[in-house]
């Protein structure tokens, strides 16, 4: 097994652990320099000032404790910005427990007792020590597992099961999982049902390092009470992705879904495509249309998804990004600007569409409103394709 195969294709680790009458910090398991699980007490010993925000407004541990007061966390941890996963105890209970451990597509998670934390560690280049050997540290760890690849199939697949029908009313709703939130919301009607796509929103905008860490998750409606979930429709699979607010729309028969790419986040915007599509502009004096494949920066900005039937969503791997001068006066916060910017996202991935292949453009509405109404009904304007250029409506909503 060579470091570049577990970077990857990813690994497992499996651990069966007595967590009965657990009260202290203890190290239960580690490859050097690459991967460590340990109990940890929250607020003690030499980190507790460096980990004061991810305990708190991070990952939330402080509401937890036990009935001593204490707040131990069972914790995963891999090198470079964001890899620390974790659950507190309390949410465990106190018995002997199958802990999971994967790395897969950049992304480290913990499950245990049915609770699940995950985040996406980044870094260019993924750490592994060459030789490194797994140790049990602690009598606690009754078994122990490496395997390379990992056992999960794609970074996110397993934390969302599709078809699963969701719990409880949609309005008081939050994704499964510890300190999980919905984020930015978009909708749209396809094929007769509602569909809802959501920024998952782990640790408030605290994933990834403080970058976000956000992706487009979905689910879907025929009556506005049952709702169903489904697989996500833009996903994180390297280390310089995190997604922005998007807007879905119809075309030729098929879903698709505009959003942002914010990769000057993780570099500087000289080494993403901006100054490759800035340098068109001032050429053109238009905006340009470009696969990724054809440009030597990280992709940052405007591209989209799309979906035959509504569930399954391919990256179009398709950018278009406003000049620079247009980013920096879309940076504002005003809700009336952040309402243009938006529709001239949709208006911008219709006319990108039509430039990859369809042969007209599609001019569409930008989701409007969805009123409840208290039997259960609903009076709905969608995105829809129309025969001219209607007036931007598009709901306002925070930039992420």
């Amino acid at each position: 097994m060579t470091s570049a195969g577990v970077v990857a294709d990813g690994y497992t680790v499996e651990l069966d652990v007595d967590l009965a009458g657990a009260d202290r910090a203890e190290a239960l398991y580690q490859i050097p320099g690459c991967l460590s699980l340990a109990i940890r007490e929250v607020g003690v010993g030499g980190e507790a000032d460096a980990l004061r925000e991810f305990d708190t407004l991070g990952n939330n541990y402080l509401n937890f404790p036990g009935d001593d007061g204490r707040v131990l966390v069972l914790e995963g941890v891999v090198g470079g910005p964001a890899g620390r996963v974790g659950l507190p105890l309390a949410l465990l209970g106190g018995d002997r427990a199958r802990v999971v451990l994967d790395w897969k597509d950049y992304r480290l998670s913990l499950v245990c007792g049915g609770r699940a934390d995950f985040d996406f560690p980044w870094h260019r280049v993924p750490q592994w020590t060459p030789g490194a050997e797994a140790q049990i540290l602690s009598p606690r760890v009754k078994a122990a597992a490496f395997v390379s690849p990992a056992k999960s199939a794609s970074a996110l697949g397993g934390f969302f099961a599709e078809g699963e029908t969701l719990k409880g009313p949609i309005q008081y709703w939050t994704p499964a999982g510890h300190n999980a939130w919905v984020g930015d919301v978009a909708l749209c009607r396809f094929w007769g049902r509602l569909h809802l796509f959501y920024l998952y929103d782990r640790r408030h905008h605290r994933s990834k390092g403080g970058k976000g860490g956000h992706f487009f998750a979905h689910i879907s409606s025929a009556d506005l009470t049952t709702w169903v979930q489904h697989a996500p429709a833009v996903t994180i699979d390297d280390w310089w992705q995190t997604v922005g607010t998007g807007t879905p729309f119809e075309l030729d028969g098929k879903l698709h879904l505009a959003y942002g790419l914010h990769t000057s986040r993780f570099m500087p915007e000289e080494e993403t495509t901006c100054p490759e599509l800035d340098a068109y502009y001032r050429r053109h004096g238009r905006m340009g249309v470009f696969k990724f494949a054809d440009l030597a920066g990280y992709p940052m900005g405007a591209t989209y998804c799309s979906s035959a039937d509504g569930i399954h969503f391919e990256p179009s791997r398709v950018l278009s990004t406003p000049p620079r001068t247009q980013r920096s006066a879309t940076s504002t916060t005003d809700a009336s600007v952040s309402s243009t910017a938006t529709a001239a996202r949709t208006a911008s991935m219709s006319r990108t569409i039509s430039a990859t292949g369809r042969s007209r453009t599609v001019r569409c509405r930008s989701t409007a409103t969805v009123r409840a109404c208290s039997r259960g009904t609903a009076a709905t304007t969608f995105c829809r394709a129309s025969t001219a250029w209607p007036t931007a409506r598009t709901a306002s909503r925070g930039r992420m």
